[in-house]
């Protein structure tokens, strides 16, 4: 209630709030204990007990009226954001799915790959190309959706020579 009463509400605000007002407010341990909360520190990492197998982000467009260069770099940011959480797996991208949502449709568009993608850039620069199409016309869009799956741990090679399906080798 003290800190309600000082207009913060958020743990945002409490992050951001001064540490000597904060204190008067709740005495100084409990200050110190609330700001690191607040800005995660001190907490030991949770480990994730099994690497997801397919990731989605998606974002919701409030404004109808957007232009295409808006919704291409939401489209990115989206790769960018799920890509950001696959590091701690260190998995590639087998598959990458950019999706349109519409008042009446949704248009998608995906792309296989093989060995998977690595790097953050690469998945983006895959996501806009993917969108392009789709964004025409601009307006009307609802919502963007990037979804990354054939998650893979890197290394596994292509061969150079693959075997026909139902072959059974040299003849």
């Amino acid at each position: 209630a003290a800190l309600e009463s000082k207009g913060i509400g958020t743990l945002g605000q409490l992050a951001a709030a001064d540490p000597v007002e904060l204190a008067t407010l709740v005495g100084p341990t409990a200050a110190e204990r609330l700001q690191k909360a607040a800005r995660g520190q001190g907490e030991a990492p949770i480990q994730a007990a099994a690497p997801p197998s397919w990731l989605q982000e998606e974002a919701i467009i409030r404004d109808r009226r957007n232009d295409h260069a808006a919704l291409t770099s939401i489209v990115e940011s989206l790769a960018s954001r799920a890509f950001r959480r696959l590091r701690p797996f260190g998995l590639t991208i087998g598959a990458l799915t950019v999706e349109v949502e519409r008042q009446v449709s949704t248009l998608r568009r995906d792309e296989a790959f093989d060995p998977g993608l690595e790097t953050e850039d690469t998945a983006a620069a895959v996501a806009r190309t993917l969108v392009q199409p789709l964004l025409e016309p601009a307006l009307g869009v609802r919502a963007l959706r990037v979804r990354m799956s054939r998650l893979q741990r890197p290394g596994t090679q292509t061969p150079l020579f693959p075997r026909a399906q139902g072959s059974g080798g040299r003849r």
